[in-house]
């Protein structure tokens, strides 16, 4: 549905304005958490609440939270402006709660916590898996639906302070799994963990080799470890380590860095005039957006084995033989 409001307004709009929700799914109640994005795709999450206004910076205008509800979700408040501002309302995904929720440590942003829960600890329904660093809960969240209420999240967080952010975030954003989640407000290495009892184990901190050895009893066979690092120097130390430490049968199976490219695609107005021309009139433009995430980590996967595999490759140094070129072996058919 559309509500259209002139500038500036901020009363209640009539009843009659407005264009019910066709089902249950739609409504809004206060209380809810609501996500507001105005036409130029800057979003902000808000808890709806009687009597209260929602501030629009870039546009000044004020809106209702009983208006917001009444609209539902799905629905496009439009401002009769010559700027022509509006405003959707949806509810916020898991991805929109994570980047919006507070914060104390720096996220996991979520298209590595995608890649984490997916790709690298391959988890599902009813799995056991362990977290040490919760910092802000985003990683959590991911976690926690990714095993539902049948599964299991134990995570670790050994400062006071993030502790209770993280579990803030996670117990009040609402989503699935969230009865899977069991708080470990100390440090991993002070708790006795279960032998073989963990489907997949993710170290989110600044020196995951101090942790290793107290998660490697506790994780079954054949399940990987993830290591979430910002920095390469501290890949190339992490993997020495498991290399140097022969109790740890870890096998390297590969270092990530995921980076996204978001691109624009939009028609556009360039002059007045041109708002009321006909749709084929409009000029579309394709270009990668002005803000990006591009390097957040480097996601390093290992698996655990029954025998200790050596991850370092002997490379032949004979100085008779001819150097292979590096190009042509590992794209022979150029």
């Amino acid at each position: 549905s559309d509500l259209v409001l002139r500038a500036g307004e901020s009363a209640h709009v009539e009843q009659e304005d407005i264009i019910p929700s066709k089902s249950h799914e739609d409504a809004l109640c206060y209380g809810d958490k609501t996500l507001i994005t105005d036409i130029k795709g800057r979003s902000r999450i808000i808890k709806l609440f009687p009597k209260h206004l929602f501030y629009c910076p870039r546009s000044k205008h004020q809106v209702s939270h009983e208006t917001l509800r009444e609209a539902g979700v799905g629905s496009v408040i439009k401002f009769t402006d010559e700027r022509r501002e509006s405003l959707s309302i949806s509810r916020p995904t898991l991805e929109q709660y994570t980047v919006h929720m507070k914060r104390g440590a720096m996220i996991t942003y979520p298209k590595d916590a995608a890649i984490i829960t997916q790709l690298m600890l391959d988890l599902e329904a009813g799995n056991k898996v362990l977290e040490a660093g919760t910092g802000s809960g985003s990683l959590t969240l991911f976690l926690a639906r990714a095993v539902g209420d049948s599964g299991e999240v134990w995570t670790f967080e050994k400062r006071k302070d993030f502790a209770a952010l993280s579990e803030s975030n996670v117990m009040k954003s609402g989503f699935s799994g969230l009865k899977s989640v069991k708080f470990c407000k100390k440090d991993l290495r002070d708790e006795p963990l279960p032998e073989s009892y963990f489907d997949g184990v993710v170290l989110d901190m600044l020196d995951p080799t101090k942790s290793l050895e107290s998660v490697f009893p506790a994780l079954k066979v054949d399940r990987p470890i993830v290591c979430y690092l910002p920095n390469i120097t501290q890949v190339v130390e992490l993997v020495k380590y498991v290399d140097d430490n022969s109790t740890l049968n870890l096998k390297l199976e590969r270092v990530w860095e995921n980076t996204l490219t978001s691109w624009d695609v939009r028609g556009n107005f360039f002059t007045a005039s041109q708002m009321n021309q006909e749709p084929s009139q409009v000029k579309y433009i394709a270009r990668p957006g002005f803000h990006q995430i591009a390097h957040s980590a480097f996601l390093v996967q290992f698996r655990k084995v029954k025998q200790k595999i050596d991850n370092r490759k002997y490379i032949k140094s004979d100085p008779e033989e001819p150097t292979v070129d590096v190009e042509e072996e590992v794209n022979p058919m150029m």
